[in-house]
């Protein structure tokens, strides 16, 4: 779930959206699909960032191209994953991330 409340630091952003993220069975891709409404600006930005625990800031770990709508979505975008972020899906230690003018940080 994607909510201003989630961000670190938390942000007044009234947007929110939803990212799915389904691990093939062979466990080397994933499948990223992402929806968002009611951003206050234009996505510039959208990243899936890991591996952080709640509360913490981690790395981009993956592009998702997302810029330039205030609602939207993506669907079917797909990324090779390694073993090790396998690991770090699994343990609940990636995010979703949308980025606008208005919060540059997401």
């Amino acid at each position: 779930t994607l909510t201003g409340g989630a961000e670190v630091p938390p942000i007044a952003s009234p947007g929110q959206g939803t990212a799915t993220l389904v691990l093939d069975a062979a466990q080397d891709q994933i499948s990223v699909s992402v929806t968002w409404s009611g951003l206050l600006a234009n996505t510039t930005a959208g990243h899936i960032h890991g591996p952080a625990a709640v509360g913490v800031n981690g790395p981009v770990m993956f592009n998702l191209n997302i810029s330039g709508s205030t609602a939207g979505s993506v669907s079917g975008l797909t990324f090779a994953i390694t073993s090790t972020q396998v690991t770090n899906l699994e343990s609940g230690l990636l995010y979703a991330n949308l980025h606008t003018s208005s919060f540059p940080g997401g």
